[in-house]
């Protein structure tokens, strides 16, 4: 059975794409999260890994900022215990604009 051009596997330079997009939210994660956490530095490198995959699948199937920023408060409170005490929706919003640009980018 042949696939067609939109099932087939994603190129090389596309899971590179992917993957910096990733690394990238990962990277802002860390400093967003730790930054409203009462002890970033004696946290793991890993800490906020259970936000990424939500918060990529998120981006990945274009979710509004409000909805990305619901589903990092509620982690943030139910996983961790922390109140929410940013600007859960703009730090969301930077996460959108940062993903779309690098797809626009990228096409």
């Amino acid at each position: 059975m042949e696939l067609s051009a939109s099932e087939e596997a994603p190129s090389r330079q596309q899971r590179r794409a992917t993957q910096w997009r990733i690394d990238e939210v990962r990277r802002r994660l860390d400093a967003w999260a730790s930054a409203g956490s009462h002890a970033p530095d004696e946290q793991p490198d890993d800490e906020w890994d259970c936000l990424l995959g939500p918060v990529v699948a998120l981006l990945a199937h274009h979710r509004k900022p409000d909805e990305i920023a619901a589903r990092i408060s509620a982690e943030l409170r139910d996983h961790y215990g922390l109140e929410p005490g940013g600007d859960d929706v703009g730090f969301a919003s930077e996460l959108r604009v940062l993903w779309d640009a690098d797809v626009k980018a990228r096409r």
